[in-house]
């Protein structure tokens, strides 16, 4: 994970939150992952492990946690097309 330093600090730092509400993986997919990363795009993570309680409660604490816009996908809760293709074309970040 090299994006720029305020990135990868955001990146890391929800990390540590998602694993702090019980994440067992996080993967890092979309924009960071294929270049395309802007100023206007969100942070693209998915995860494993998490109840939908904490799911829910991540969507709306994580964005102001890490101060930056975030996709969040439940791979628990995901279609099988969805997780196939995060897992495929996205960055394990975490396996716990």
């Amino acid at each position: 994970m090299k994006f720029n330093k305020k990135i990868d600090e955001k990146v890391k730092k929800a990390i540590e939150y998602l694993k702090s509400i019980g994440c067992k993986e996080v993967f890092l997919f979309g924009s960071l992952v294929d270049g395309t990363f802007n100023e206007n795009s969100d942070i693209d993570l998915a995860v494993t492990g998490i109840s939908a309680r904490n799911y829910f409660k991540a969507l709306v604490e994580l964005p102001m946690f890490i101060d930056h816009k975030v996709d969040l996908v439940a791979l628990d809760f995901a279609s099988r097309d969805i997780e196939k293709k995060i897992k495929d074309r996205g960055e394990k970040l975490i396996e716990i």
